[in-house]
C-alpha cells in the first residue's frame, strides 16, 4: 500500500541563477544563439539530404508506389511554398530595366543556364509586346522585394509545345492555340524560395490570362515539381488530351509533365477507357462531348 504524507507538501523555492555582471549576462546569450544557430543548421542539412534524396528517389523512377509516394510526400512538405512564413509579394510586369536581372533568373531554370546573346535579346524584346503574332497577350511578370528589384520572373503566352509539335498544321492546333495560354518559364531567387513569390507569379498570370479569353493554362515541369503544382490546383499528367469534336488532339511527354489548369468553368475532363489521360473539353466553343461512357480504340473515340 502506497502511503503519502500528510499535510500540506513543502516545496523548495529556487532562485533563478542572475549573471553577476551584464558582460556575463552577454556571453551566455550569445553562446545560447550559437548553440541554436548550430543546431537549425544542422536540421536544415538533414532537411536538405532528405529531400535530395526524394528527387533522385523520382528522377529515377521508383519502382514501389510506396516509394513514389513517400518522396513526393516529403518534397510536398519540405520543398515547397508552405514551408517559409507567407508575405505579400508585389508583382508587376517586367521592364527593360530589368533584363539583367532577370536573365540572371533564368539561369537557375536547367535549359536557360546559357541563353547567349540572342537569347537574352529575345527575353528583352518579349517585355511589354508578344514574341507570337497568335498569342497577343504574352505575361512577362516579376516578383519584387521591398526595394523593387525583381526576385522572381514568369515568362508566359503561346503553347509553344503545341507549336513544336509533329501534327502542327490547322485545324488541329489553331483554335487550341487561341484558347491556351502557356506558362514557359518560373524562377525565383533562392534566398527568396518557398515564401511565396512562386505562388504569387502564377496567380497573377493565371489571373491575367483569363481576363483574356484563354480558357486553359498549361506549364511543363520535372516529375519531382507535381506536388508543387497539384497544390496550385493544377492536373499532372504525362499526356494532354483534347477533344476537337470528331477529333482529338494528343500529345504525350515522357520525361517531363504536363500540368494544365482550367481557367473557364466549361472546361472540363472526362476519363476515357484506351487514353492515358482525361480527355478535356470545353477549350474551343460547343465542342463539349455527350453525357455518358466514352472508350478509344486506338484509333477512334467511340460513345
Amino acid at each position: 500500500m502506497l502511503r503519502y504524507p500528510a499535510g500540506p507538501f513543502r516545496t523548495r523555492s529556487r532562485e533563478p541563477r542572475v549573471p553577476d555582471s551584464p558582460v556575463t549576462f552577454t556571453a551566455a546569450v550569445v553562446q545560447a544563439l550559437e548553440r541554436h544557430r548550430a543546431q537549425l543548421a544542422d536540421a536544415e542539412e538533414r532537411a536538405a539530404r532528405v529531400v535530395e534524396l526524394a528527387r533522385r528517389t523520382l528522377s529515377a523512377g521508383a519502382p514501389h508506389d510506396g516509394a513514389r509516394r513517400l518522396a513526393e510526400s516529403i518534397l510536398h512538405t519540405y520543398d515547397s511554398d508552405s514551408c517559409r512564413p507567407k508575405r505579400a509579394y508585389v508583382v508587376r510586369d517586367a521592364r527593360p530595366e530589368d533584363g539583367d536581372t532577370v536573365i540572371e533568373l533564368l539561369g537557375y531554370i536547367e535549359g536557360f543556364e546559357d541563353l547567349g546573346d540572342e537569347g537574352a535579346r529575345m527575353v528583352r524584346e518579349s517585355f511589354g509586346r508578344c514574341p507570337c503574332p497568335h498569342h497577343a497577350d504574352a505575361a512577362a511578370l516579376v516578383a519584387v522585394d521591398d526595394a523593387d528589384r525583381p526576385i522572381g520572373v514568369l515568362l508566359g503566352g503561346a503553347p509553344v509545345w503545341m507549336l513544336d509539335g509533329p501534327d502542327n498544321t490547322p485545324p488541329h492546333w489553331l483554335g487550341l492555340t487561341r484558347r491556351i495560354a502557356h506558362i514557359s518559364a518560373v524562377a525565383v531567387d533562392p534566398e527568396h524560395r518557398r515564401a511565396g513569390a512562386g505562388r504569387a507569379l502564377i496567380e497573377r498570370a493565371e489571373h491575367h490570362f483569363r481576363t483574356s479569353g484563354r480558357r486553359l493554362v498549361t506549364l511543363l515541369h520535372a516529375p519531382d515539381l507535381a506536388p508543387y503544382y497539384d497544390a496550385l490546383g493544377y492536373s499532372v499528367q504525362s499526356h494532354f488530351v483534347a477533344f476537337l469534336g470528331q477529333a482529338l488532339y494528343r500529345e504525350d511527354f515522357h520525361d517531363i509533365r504536363m500540368a494544365f489548369k482550367p481557367l473557364d468553368p466549361r472546361v472540363r475532363q472526362t476519363p476515357v477507357m484506351g487514353l492515358p489521360a482525361p480527355m478535356i473539353s470545353g477549350i474551343l466553343e460547343d465542342n463539349a462531348p455527350p453525357a455518358g461512357h466514352w472508350w478509344f480504340d486506338g484509333e477512334r473515340l467511340h460513345h
